[in-house]
């Protein structure tokens, strides 16, 4: 699982309007062509999953919001194995 910044300070917490690029392994190829994007950070606060739904970034770390993601794609058995 990687999440990464477009161009900015990886440890500044997120804030609404950035961009997060988010690519993930340990699931199907149809998923993961779904999962793996580049998104922005909502007016609200959050990022929206595939098949998780809405999910908290801003006030984050990258990091923070890499475990986050993680978490949110093993819980429901989405994410088969945690990535390496």
């Amino acid at each position: 699982m990687v999440v990464g910044g477009i161009a900015q300070n990886t440890q500044l917490p997120l804030k609404a309007g950035d961009l997060i690029a988010l690519s993930i392994g340990g699931v199907g190829e149809t998923d993961a062509a779904q999962i793996n994007k580049v998104c922005s950070i909502s007016d609200g606060g959050t990022i929206n999953l595939v098949h998780v739904g809405e999910l908290k970034a801003v006030g984050l770390k990258r990091s923070h919001l890499q475990r986050a993601v993680e978490q949110a794609y093993i819980k429901p058995e989405i994410l088969t194995r945690r990535p390496q």
